[in-house]
């Protein structure tokens, strides 16, 4: 029986496109997994009904949510709420939960891993993401030299649990590809460049959270 991976994938503004464009990279590592099947909840199938029945159906051991939230909701297509606190947060018992988003380390993580989840990763804080302004087309955004330098980070902890690594390994890997972001760009000495984006980078690193259990693998 296949591993299973949930995403939301809802891509209804700049940001989550940008979101987007990042997760399809990371899931190259899971289709290089024969044990691995994908779903993925694209635009307006990034719905709380399309999500609890999918999850219902399939149990899948990693759910990978991208959108904009808050403290205490995650929301998916159009920023509809997906999961909140006090509601539905136990649709991700028995999950490794990935969350980026704004602020849903906060309140929502918690709730999760209190009501089953094995781990949950994400940020407490408002996720910040720099991009270059010119990257206007899905071609460019692939390849915008900013983002990437903000997004690659962030998206080590989404490759680190796909491959199987534990939840701490996957936080650690990403927090060290903040530093070594951050390191580059000191070294570069492109003071703009570092007040903007490692500034941005730095907050990232910082509010990123890892609740649960910390040996829980994919």
């Amino acid at each position: 029986m296949p591993k299973i991976i949930v995403v939301t994938n809802p891509a209804h503004d700049e940001v989550t496109t940008y979101f987007g464009i990042w997760m399809e990279k990371a899931l190259l590592v899971a289709h290089g997994q024969a044990d691995t099947r994908v779903i993925t909840l694209n635009g307006a199938s990034a719905n709380r009904t399309e999500l609890e029945r999918v999850v219902a159906e399939h149990k899948p051991g990693l759910v990978l949510f991208n959108g904009h939230g808050n403290a205490s909701a995650m929301g998916g297509f159009a920023n509809a709420v997906l999961v909140a606190a006090h509601d539905n947060e136990n649709v991700l018992s028995g999950t490794i939960t990935h969350m980026l988003a704004c602020d849903a380390g906060l309140t929502l993580g918690p709730r999760v891993v209190q009501l089953g989840g094995r781990a949950f990763l994400g940020y407490a804080k408002p996720y910040l993401l720099v991009h270059d302004e010119l990257c206007d087309t899905a071609e460019r955004r692939e390849s915008d030299p900013v983002a990437t330098l903000v997004l690659g980070p962030a998206f080590g902890a989404v490759t680190a649990l796909i491959r199987g690594a534990t939840a701490r390994q996957a936080f650690m890997e990403s927090q060290e590809r903040h530093k070594e972001t951050l390191r580059m760009l000191i070294s570069h000495g492109n003071q703009k460049l570092l007040a903007e984006v490692g500034g941005a980078v730095f907050h990232n690193m910082k509010c990123q959270v890892l609740l649960g259990a910390e040996d829980a693998a994919f």
